[in-house]
């Protein structure tokens, strides 16, 4: 049995729900998951958080948040079960949701429950069986994609 870990910035705690995953003709596939550039990991190094629990990650993120900063950026350790975040104060977004889920199957059926609530993903990364993301309004992506891009972390690809 798989588990899905949700985590965003109006929870505050981490809930393990079973998934069961749905197809439908008008859902979207992952194609490719964002390229983290190798070139830029210094970059993501200096600017990352240490690593820590999903607790401490979400009350770090209302921290930063009254701090004008916006996490923009996140990674999940599955072996050590643990969190780290990279913020920006260039941004601050609205209505947006931050996940990592364990499986394929799993994270493409949550990009397609996020598509359907309107957001869009800015980011897709893997990290063993597990799949960080994030998902921004269409009229905060440009501006989103800009920062990541900046952090050598691409866009993924759907179809």
């Amino acid at each position: 049995m798989k588990y899905i870990r949700l985590a965003m910035l109006s929870v505050t705690g981490v809930l393990l729900l079973n998934s069961t995953v749905a197809t439908a003709k008008d859902e979207v596939r992952v194609v490719s998951i964002s390229k983290v550039a190798a070139a830029k990991n210094d970059d993501r190094e200096k600017n990352a958080t240490d690593w820590m629990p999903v607790q401490q990650l979400t009350k770090l993120n209302e921290t930063k948040q009254a701090q004008k900063q916006q996490i923009i950026f996140f990674e999940y350790h599955a072996g050590r079960d643990m969190w780290r975040g990279v913020y920006t104060d260039k941004i601050m977004l609205q209505g947006y949701s931050w996940w990592t889920f364990g499986g394929e199957n799993e994270m493409e059926q949550k990009v397609n429950d996020e598509i359907k609530k309107g957001l869009k993903p800015a980011f897709i990364a893997r990290s063993g069986n597990w799949y960080s993301m994030l998902f921004v309004t269409p009229e905060q992506f440009t501006e989103t994609r800009k920062i990541l891009d900046e952090l050598g972390v691409g866009e993924p690809k759907l179809k």
